[in-house]
């Protein structure tokens, strides 16, 4: 068999070779397993063969001998090198092209399956990731091709089989940089240029701004741009959707930018809807142009921490205390602003002050980004010293239950319970923080706060400006009939497992303070906590 038959019998296209006598030609083929099988077509004089070791080129291959005695000047050879080509995107419209003349055949017969439409989805996200890959904006070709499959997607007919594959295949325009796409009528696809062909530095941030590594880190991502004038204009208030789109794209990079000179993208936003990061009552459309204020940040920051990232999102107990204007922050997002504090990545001003209606600058957003998805970039909040609680300086003085409106109760006070027992309350300081420590019932049960009287399970409020217990709901031990807010509860459980970590030797049932148990039947023994949680 001739050396062109094999060729043949591989599915190799063989090229015409005459008047090519000297020159040599590399041409590339492209396989089903992102891989190109490259071929070098040496088209040389036959005299010139004997010259040359292809057997070990090929990898074994022979010059048949019939080609020895045929009196054509020229011998094609072919040899097949597989080679990574990650890094050149043209490569791959190849397989996008041969998809999109599979679907039209299919089209004239009448039915275009779902397999070659997920077919071509794979492709173009592959396109995709290339072009991303390469550093480079997508060229002419990787364009057309893009523009291509869109043309060719609008006309394909839903049906019930095919729908899932019609809509990957629009979502893959969406992912190459698709904006306003309707996946159920049309995509609408306005091509972009890929990450590359957008800014990666900025003439006005320089090096030692506070924000100098978080813009130049997003903006190489992909994740961020600037201004045609070259400039990213930090100190430039950003908008509510500006800084949603971006958070999405940098938790999510495959998510759409929005098209250059707009601030958000329909699909960015209702990703952002759907996955719980905004809900739809806080941000209307109406709003989405309107500058972005810090306790709205830190609202959506937390979520997509919890949400999307599915960090575990622990508050340092105290951490309030910490802020000078935390009783200015409204109920509805103190919890939200205590866990970026804790976690470092909104810390406020130097005084730690957060000015919850505050508008956020670019270069701040930036920031705030940055530290969620880069935990080292965060501030370690576990090293910043809380400040004690400040105990009230009023004297002690007589509590009792019956009386509504009686203050917060001090170590000191005598508490009258609402069986006519007095007790003289003593407190504990842990953690900065004084709380009672006394085993009297029902102590907070009974006083009147603008939500209503409290008692078992019913949330804190604010008491004469005191938000100690605000939000903080009051639980009472079935046993003892003891009651705290939940937040003392959990400072007086480490405050008994500290007294039990010094007890050398425990016995069964033993127990330290009043809701710490021994237990010798647990696996090695264990001090376990039996009061409210």
């Amino acid at each position: 068999m001739s050396s062109k038959n094999n060729l043949k019998s591989k599915g190799v296209k063989t090229m015409k070779t005459e008047g090519l006598q000297n020159d040599a030609y590399m041409t590339t083929e492209h396989r089903r397993d992102r891989k190109a099988k490259v071929s070098f077509a040496m088209v040389m004089n036959k005299i010139l063969v004997g010259s040359l070791i292809l057997t070990s080129l090929a990898g074994g291959a022979t010059v048949p001998a019939q080609a020895a005695s045929n009196k054509d000047t020229t011998l094609d050879v072919r040899l097949n090198i597989s080679e990574n080509y990650m890094q050149n995107p043209e490569n791959y419209t190849y397989n996008t092209e041969y998809v999109l003349s599979q679907i039209q055949t299919m089209q004239r017969e009448g039915i275009v399956t779902n397999a070659i439409l997920i077919e071509l989805a794979t492709e173009l996200n592959t396109l995709s990731q290339a072009v991303s890959a390469s550093g480079k904006s997508a060229s002419a070709d990787v364009l057309a091709v893009v523009k291509k499959a869109d043309s060719i997607i609008k006309t394909v007919v839903k049906t019930e089989e095919n729908a899932d594959g019609l809509a990957k295949a629009k979502a893959a325009l969406i992912a190459f940089g698709a904006v306003s796409v309707d996946t159920e009528t049309q995509t609408n696809v306005t091509l972009l240029a890929t990450k590359a062909s957008y800014p990666t530095s900025f003439k006005d941030v320089k090096s030692g701004s506070t924000y100098y590594t978080a813009v130049n880190y997003l903006a190489k991502k992909g994740t961020i741009g600037g201004y045609t004038d070259g400039n990213f204009k930090a100190t430039t208030n950003i908008t509510n959707a500006k800084f949603v789109s971006m958070l999405m794209r940098a938790i999510n990079p495959k998510l759409s930018r929005a098209t250059k000179g707009s601030d958000w993208s329909s699909a960015i936003m209702k990703e952002a809807f759907k996955s719980g990061v905004v809900k739809a009552d806080e941000l209307k459309s109406e709003n989405y142009a309107k500058s972005m204020t810090k306790k709205d940040m830190a609202l959506w920051t937390s979520r997509a921490l919890s949400i999307v990232l599915k960090e575990d999102t622990d508050m340092i107990y105290g951490i309030d205390r910490l802020i000078p204007d935390y009783s200015k922050i409204g109920s509805e997002y103190q919890e939200s602003v205590k866990i970026v504090y804790s976690e470092g990545i909104i810390t406020g001003s130097s005084d730690y002050t957060f000015n919850p209606s505050a508008k956020v600058t670019r270069g701040s957003a930036v920031t705030v980004i940055y530290r969620v998805i880069n935990v080292k970039a965060r501030k370690d909040m576990s090293k910043v010293k809380i400040p004690v609680q400040s105990v009230e300086t009023r004297a002690v003085m007589t509590l009792k239950w019956s009386d509504k409106n009686r203050p917060l109760p001090i170590p000191g006070d005598t508490f009258i319970d609402k069986d006519g027992k007095k007790t003289i309350l003593k407190g504990i300081t842990i953690n900065g923080y004084t709380v009672i420590y006394s085993k009297v019932k029902d102590l907070y049960g009974n006083m009147i706060t603008a939500k209503g009287v409290i008692k078992d399970g019913v949330c804190g409020d604010v008491w004469n400006d005191d938000y100690t217990y605000l939000g903080s709901p009051y639980l009472i031990d079935k046993k003892t009939g003891v009651g705290y807010f939940q937040k003392d509860w959990l400072l007086i459980s480490e405050y008994e497992g500290k007294l039990a970590e010094k007890v050398k030797n425990p016995k069964a049932n033993q127990r330290v303070g009043f809701w710490t148990v021994y237990n010798a039947e647990a696996f090695g023994g264990s001090w376990e906590w039996d009061g409210p949680r």
